[in-house]
């Protein structure tokens, strides 16, 4: 079950969102991103589809 990692509070206006970033050291994956105000709904909220794929494992 997903649940959350990370969550910056911003105090200040940061202007327009024109990206977002995020990267991992070893394996990782990012199931949803949600940006909102502190006392309003969410201004983005994106799920992102998770296809499993299968690790071939090398024969010894």
């Amino acid at each position: 079950m997903p649940q959350l990692v990370y969550q910056v509070p911003v105090k200040k206006d940061i202007g327009n969102v024109i990206g977002l970033r995020y990267g991992f050291e070893g394996t990782g994956a990012i199931y949803s991103v949600k940006l909102q105000r502190e006392t309003e709904k969410p201004f983005l909220r994106k799920n992102f589809r998770v296809q499993r794929l299968a690790c071939p494992v090398e024969e010894q």
